[in-house]
C-alpha cells in the first residue's frame, strides 16, 4: 500500500505517523463502507511505532468443499504495505525540523537509543565507535559546518546513509566547535553516498552550507637522514621503540648499490591518529638510529580515490625497482598469479612500470600480491596509478558540472 508518512521524536523511540493511505486497487474487494469508518476512526496526530502501522481491513478468505478436500480461495486483491527503513524515518523527520536545535535533538535521541557514548579530551570531542576494527580507507569524510552545530547534528545527518563509525569535532572550550570535523561512515559506498547527497547543503534557520569531501586520512610519515645500511625491517624495530602504531616501513633503495637506502624512508602507521602522535612524540625531542639524528615531517598524502573510482581502476605502478629487472621478467612474475591474456601492457621506465589489466579484480589480485615482494634484491612498492586515477576523477567532475 503506498501512504504518505511524516516521523517525530517521543520517549527516545522513532514513530511514524501514516495518514491518507491511498490503496493501489479499487476498493470494490471489500466494503468501502468499512474502509471509511475505519479511515475516519484513525487520528492524524496520534503515532503509532512502526511494528504496528496503519492497515487497512483485507478480505476474507472463504472456503468451498471439493469431495473430501476443503479448497480456501483467497483474496483476489492482495495489498502491499510500505515498511519504513531506519534511514527513511530519520528523512522524514529531518525534513520537518525548522531549525538546527530540532535537527540536534533527534541526533542526540538517536546516540541514546543506540547507546553510542561521546567523550572530550583535549579540545576534540567523539563519538566511541561500537567495533575495534575500521572501516577501509575512503570511509572518512572531512566536514566544515556551522559553529552551532554538534555532534548530535552530524549524527542525524549522516545516519541517513548508513552506519556511522566514529565522529570527531574540533571544539573550542568555550563550547562551540571550530567549524570542521570528521565523520567515518562504515563503508566507502556509504562515505561517497553521503558526499554525494550532502556536499553544498542548505541548512534550516541560517545562511550557510554544508561542506563535505573526502578526509585525506594520511597515514605516513617522512624520515630522512637515516643511516644507509639498514634495511626496512631493521628501521621499523628501530621506530617500533620510540613510538606506537607503526604498521610497516618503506625503503626507497639505491640504483647503484641495492644493499643500500637513499637515506630516507617512509613509516606507515595503522591510522592518521597514530601517525599524528608519532610525528608530534618525535618532534618534541630528537629521535636518533645510530647516533644520528633523524629528521621527520608529513609525507605528501596519497589521493584517497572515492569507491566507484577505485572500481573502474586497472591499472598498477610499481615502484623501487632493480634497474636491471626487464619488462619480461615481470611479466613472468605476474604470470604466477594471473593468466597471460588478462595483462593488456607492462611499460617500464628505470626503476618505475606500469601495468595495465583486462580487469579491475585481475589488478587488486596482483597489488595485494606483490606489494612488498623481494625481487632481484629490492622490494617493490605496489600500487594504484594515481594518473588513471585522477583522470576519472575528472570525469566524474565534469559530469557533475554537466547536469
Amino acid at each position: 500500500m503506498k501512504m504518505e508518512m511524516y516521523c517525530a521524536t517521543q520517549n527516545n523511540v522513532l514513530f511514524c505517523d501514516y495518514y491518507k493511505p491511498t490503496p493501489r486497487y479499487p476498493l470494490s474487494s471489500y466494503s468501502q463502507s468499512s474502509y471509511m469508518s475505519s479511515a475516519s476512526s484513525y487520528s492524524q496526530s496520534s503515532f503509532s511505532p512502526i511494528s504496528s502501522p496503519y492497515t487497512p481491513p483485507s478480505q476474507t478468505s472463504e472456503s468451498y468443499t471439493n469431495g473430501n478436500d476443503t479448497v480456501f480461495k483467497f483474496p483476489s486483491v492482495i495489498q502491499d504495505q510500505y515498511i519504513p527503513t531506519r534511514q527513511d524515518l530519520i528523512s522524514a523527520a529531518i525534513a520537518r525540523a525548522k531549525s538546527l536545535i530540532e535537527i540536534e535533538e533527534i541526533g542526540q535521541r538517536l546516540i541514546s537509543v543506540d547507546k553510542r557514548h561521546v567523550i572530550q579530551n583535549n579540545g576534540q570531542k567523539t563519538l566511541l565507535p561500537t567495533i575495534k576494527q575500521e572501516p577501509k580507507r575512503g570511509s572518512e569524510l572531512y566536514i566544515a559546518l556551522p559553529k552551532a552545530c554538534l555532534e548530535g547534528f552530524l549524527y542525524a545527518i549522516f545516519s541517513q546513509f548508513g552506519t556511522i563509525h566514529q565522529i570527531r569535532l574540533m571544539m573550542h572550550f568555550s563550547g562551540s566547535n571550530r567549524g570542521y570535523g570528521y565523520v567515518m561512515m562504515g563503508s566507502p559506498m556509504e562515505a561517497e553516498t553521503a558526499l554525494a547527497k550532502l556536499n553544498e547543503l542548505s541548512l534550516p534557520g541560517i545562511r550557510g552550507h554544508l561542506l563535505v569531501s573526502m578526509s585525506t586520512d594520511n597515514r605516513t610519515l617522512f624520515a630522512r637522514n637515516i643511516p644507509m645500511d639498514l634495511s626496512e625491517e631493521q628501521l621499523q624495530i628501530e621506530f617500533e621503540k620510540r613510538v606506537e602504531g607503526v604498521k610497516k616501513v618503506r625503503v626507497f633503495n639505491n640504483t647503484d648499490d641495492p644493499t643500500k637506502n637513499r637515506e630516507f624512508c617512509f613509516v606507515i602507521f595503522k591510522d592518521h591518529r597514530s601517525a599524528a602522535l608519532a610525528r608530534r612524540s618525535m618532534a618534541e625531542s630528537p629521535f636518533f638510529i645510530n647516533g644520528v639524528s633523524i629528521k621527520i615531517q608529513w609525507a605528501e598524502s596519497e589521493p584517497v580515490f572515492r569507491h566507484s573510482v577505485l572500481m573502474r581502476m586497472k591499472q598498477l605502478h610499481i615502484r623501487n625497482m632493480n634497474a636491471q629487472t626487464t619488462e619480461e621478467d615481470i611479466w613472468k612474475i605476474l604470470c604466477q598469479h594471473v593468466t597471460p591474456n588478462n595483462i593488456v601492457f607492462i611499460k617500464k621506465n628505470n626503476t618505475c612500470a606500469r601495468i595495465k589489466f583486462i580487469r579491475h579484480e585481475y589488478a587488486d589480485i596482483v597489488r595485494k600480491s606483490l606489494d612488498g615482494k623481494r625481487v632481484h634484491g629490492i622490494n617493490w612498492i605496489v600500487m594504484w596509478d594515481k594518473i588513471e586515477g585522477t583522470k576519472y576523477e575528472c570525469e566524474g567532475y565534469f559530469k557533475r558540472l554537466s547536469i
